[in-house]
């Protein structure tokens, strides 16, 4: 894993920042990893303009398995494959490639619905979502209650 600021930086760069509903989830071809399709619910940075509201998107997902435990020496982080089976909304940042999108350094998190404003702010070193309890419980990063206007209608 690296330094909290490359991951701040990936997310402030990233072309696409958008929250999505889980269509399918499906192991990858590629060890270790779920492929996830989702519906575009929310956009909040669409740089090049490739994703729009209602528009499919399929990426993949590094997760941690039986046989790879660590976060590879690349910095992507390897998520645990629970979480993604059991949600079904997700925030992610994504890049743009000829084949539709790619997530950007394993900056996806789940939750708990669409809303008007990012969950994950794309300017904190810390990845603050209510699921990272470790930057909670050391105080690295604070969730704001979610004020009636974020709730999904």
């Amino acid at each position: 894993m690296m330094s909290p600021s490359v991951y701040q930086e990936a997310r402030q760069h990233a072309a696409i920042h958008a929250q999505l509903r889980i269509l399918e989830r499906a192991r990858s071809t590629a060890p270790g990893a779920i492929r996830i399709t989702g519906l575009v619910v929310r956009v909040f940075r669409n740089v090049t303009g490739v994703t729009r509201l209602g528009r499919v998107v399929h990426f993949g997902v590094r997760t941690t398995s039986d046989r790879c435990t660590v976060s590879s020496l690349c910095g992507e982080i390897l998520h645990d494959p629970a979480i993604f089976y059991g949600a079904r909304w997700l925030e992610a940042f994504l890049d743009p490639t000829p084949d539709g999108v790619t997530l950007v350094r394993s900056q996806v998190a789940p939750v708990r619905g669409p809303t008007w404003s990012p969950v994950i702010r794309s300017g904190t070193p810390e990845f603050c979502t209510p699921w990272n309890s470790l930057a909670l419980q050391t105080g690295k990063c604070q969730v704001q209650p979610k004020s009636s206007k974020d709730q999904k209608q």
